[in-house]
């Protein structure tokens, strides 16, 4: 008997443009916007430098468990973030830990 399963693929790309601007924050703002409102800025087969993939069974499709689109464009930003600073790793993992803390807590609060 064979069974349905859900696999998730998730993609990291990485893309180094360069963009002239007056400051740091303006050249992050003008990329955010090349990429989510013009279309600009595409990531290619090339630009991926890791493939993750996760399998869960349809019979356990927990709504708990599901990621919303919301959630994954939060994700992508921090990702994006994290790129872009100079923080060390073991600070960014701390805080992004707490983060998550925080909103699963915020999640249980509403639910």
């Amino acid at each position: 008997m064979t069974k349905n399963y859900v696999v998730a693929l998730e993609a990291t790309s990485y893309k180094e443009v360069p963009i002239s601007a007056a400051s740091e924050e303006a050249a992050l703002e003008l990329v955010h916007e090349m990429y989510f409102n013009s279309g600009e800025l595409e990531f290619s087969d090339d630009d991926v430098i890791e493939i993750t993939a996760g399998i869960k069974s349809d019979d356990t499709n927990d709504a708990s468990e599901v990621v919303s689109i919301d959630e994954l464009e939060a994700l992508c930003d921090i990702v994006r973030f994290i790129r872009f600073t100079d923080t060390p790793e073991k600070a960014v993992a701390i805080g992004f830990v707490r983060t998550m803390e925080y909103l699963h807590g915020e999640r249980m609060a509403l639910s």
